[in-house]
């Protein structure tokens, strides 16, 4: 009764990257997730389904490299996989998960390619991210909160937070305005 849950649709999150990327006019486009529990893998679905959508509203065709990590806790693995990906052609990858964010950026970097971030806007750690599909922790966090100031605390149930709630969006960077 103590504890309210808090659920985002990861899905929904990756879906907008993907589109948003196929409408940017990214043609090769690249998935990284850290494991391939459903969290993540939720992402990668989204994101492919997203810029399969895009392509087609833009008249495109695109091709998608998807991979998941065999060892994410090694940061030179996952930069080693991220620079593979762009040495083959891939223009931004969609790094899902908070463990790989930074090794995927390295690369990013290294290689003259873009990343998309997770979870949380990545926007400050490099000019490489150009946008990333994030959670609204603070969103939640208010929402919850003023529920308990009203008496109405959501106790022992998951509140589900996804792009209809504002729970799920796109954090959206302006270069040189952050």
């Amino acid at each position: 009764e103590n504890t309210a849950a808090v659920a985002f649709d990861s899905a929904q999150a990756g879906y907008l990257a993907g589109s948003a990327a196929a409408k940017e006019g990214y043609t090769s486009l690249g998935f990284i997730g850290q494991s391939e529990e459903r969290e993540i893998a939720d992402f990668g679905y989204g994101y492919v389904k997203g810029a399969n959508r895009g392509a087609r509203e833009t008249g495109m065709y695109i091709e998608m490299s998807y991979r998941y990590c065999d060892d994410y806790s090694d940061p030179e693995k996952v930069k080693k996989l991220a620079e593979d990906m762009y040495d083959n052609g891939v223009q931004v990858v969609f790094a899902a998960g908070s463990d790989i964010q930074a090794p995927v950026i390295a690369a990013a970097e290294y290689k003259e390619g873009k990343v998309i971030g997770s979870i949380s806007d990545q926007s400050s750690k490099s000019d490489a991210v150009i946008t990333s599909a994030v959670y609204s922790i603070d969103k939640a966090l208010k929402d919850v909160l003023k529920d308990y100031e009203k008496g109405d605390f959501p106790g022992g149930e998951v509140l589900a937070y996804n792009a209809g709630n504002d729970g799920i969006g796109l954090a959206l960077r302006v270069h040189g305005l952050e």
